[in-house]
């Protein structure tokens, strides 16, 4: 090894580095250990593959192409999720949620859906009571109260009753239905 740094050591480590390492590109073969992180600047980008199959790219936005067969985003570890985040700032909004643990998945800000929405199953809408309904707007909202008065169909919604009651919004209010 060396023991002392001078400029005759530093010129002949940067010589034998140079002659290994190619600083305008060349192929590392082996495994790369990079205990403190790769570090790519803007607009770079990293490539897979033989015909850059796969490529993960920094530009004014962030994006993952697989240009070939299915991509496959998993997290094996005993009930984790994989979770989707957006946002500016130091605290992004968690969007969307696939929970491994309980295997319900979950958007956490409105979806939607042009065109048709098919569902394999049934269709679980939140309980409410009258009182906690939240606001009528936008019209076309569904909901159910456990504690409606009445169910006579397109009456308005009042509590302090023991049905449970399906109710819809007209954009104003909240009615039975």
């Amino acid at each position: 090894g060396i023991d002392t740094v001078s400029s005759g050591t530093d010129a002949a480590n940067k010589t034998y580095v140079d002659t290994k390492l190619p600083l305008a590109g060349g192929t590392l073969t082996g495994i790369l250990n990079a205990n403190a992180g790769i570090r790519l600047g803007d607009n770079d980008k990293i490539e897979l593959g033989d015909s850059q199959d796969l490529v993960i790219n920094h530009q004014s936005i962030g994006s993952i192409t697989n240009k070939v067969g299915d991509l496959y985003v998993s997290s094996t570890g005993a009930n984790t999720d994989i979770i989707f985040y957006a946002g500016i700032g130091a605290t992004p909004t968690e969007f969307y949620r696939m929970n491994g643990g309980t295997g319900k998945n979950s958007f956490n800000k409105p979806v939607d859906v042009t065109g048709n929405l098919g569902v394999d199953g049934t269709i679980t809408h939140k309980v409410y009571t009258v009182a906690a309904l939240p606001s009528a707007s936008p019209a076309g909202q569904r909901a159910f109260v456990s504690d409606g008065y009445n169910n006579n169909f397109g009456s308005g919604v009042c509590g302090s009753g023991s049905n449970f009651v399906p109710v819809y919004s007209n954009g104003s209010g909240w009615f039975n239905g």
